[in-house]
């Protein structure tokens, strides 16, 4: 069982071959849960993105 109750909130979703769409109307509480979960499960560090990271992705 996950952090969260659920198995399957916290497996990325796919739609198609390599395309994953981003998660909307999560909180910031839950999303900084999220990668601590994540982090904990990988070895590696995740974070939310910044407000100045964010700005320098293209447009799709």
């Amino acid at each position: 069982m996950s952090l969260f109750g659920i198995v399957a909130a916290c497996e990325p979703r796919v739609l198609a071959k390599d395309t994953y769409v981003p998660v909307t109307g999560v909180s910031y509480r839950d999303a900084t849960a999220y990668a601590a979960w994540l982090s904990a499960r990988t070895g590696r560090t995740w974070r939310r993105p910044t407000r100045n990271g964010l700005s320098r992705l293209p447009n799709a």
